[in-house]
């Protein structure tokens, strides 16, 4: 047996048991309810921009991996929860390289009635948990890519979106807004 291989596994394993303990921790202490929604579901989820995970639950019937727990945790809202959290397995095909797996663990959460400033502060707060206090600016999306590239994506025509998204190496043809915004932030995203 290789025993530095175990230790290694073993330091992982109580690693991630720690960061889980602390994020549960954190959201009791802010009374917000840990729920625990279906994996598995009859009906797929509908991101055009994901693959979905899939699998035969009966020879008439398949089953579809969620990719999210929002939309479990959606038909919770819609019951009238309104501060509730979920540490989830979730699922996404095709989803393999260095940033990026099939399966992973994903945390979201729901928080009524906050504010988008306030949302902010709790996953700054969420984060420091694990990092420290960061320096941080807040930065609006499209003022960023304005200042750097001379264009707002959000708020330009498609047609001078989708000639900048073409000078950047985009060369898709689309009507669909959403998958230039989806190429440009995965250039911002990493800086």
């Amino acid at each position: 047996m290789n025993t530095s291989l175990v230790s290694s596994v073993l330091e992982r394993l109580c690693d991630r048991a720690s960061m889980m303990k602390a994020v549960r921790s954190f959201f009791e202490g802010r009374y917000v309810l840990e729920v625990d929604t279906p994996i598995l579901t009859s009906t797929a989820p509908i991101d055009p921009h994901i693959d979905i995970l899939e699998t035969e639950v009966s020879p008439q019937r398949k089953g579809y991996f969620h990719s999210s727990p929002e939309y479990g945790m959606k038909k919770l809202l819609a019951k009238g929860f309104s501060n509730i959290y979920q540490l989830s397995h979730v699922y996404r095909k095709g989803e393999i390289g260095p940033k990026h797996a099939v399966e992973f663990s994903m945390i979201e959460w729901y928080r009524s009635p906050f504010s988008f400033a306030q949302l902010v502060e709790e996953t700054r707060e969420l984060i420091s948990l694990f990092l420290g206090d960061l320096p941080y600016d807040i930065v609006p999306y499209g003022f960023l890519l304005e200042n750097v590239h001379g264009i707002n994506p959000l708020t330009c025509s498609l047609e001078k979106l989708s000639s900048f998204c073409q000078s950047l190496g985009f060369y898709e043809a689309t009507s669909d807004r959403d998958i230039y915004l989806s190429f440009l932030w995965d250039l911002v995203e990493p800086h």
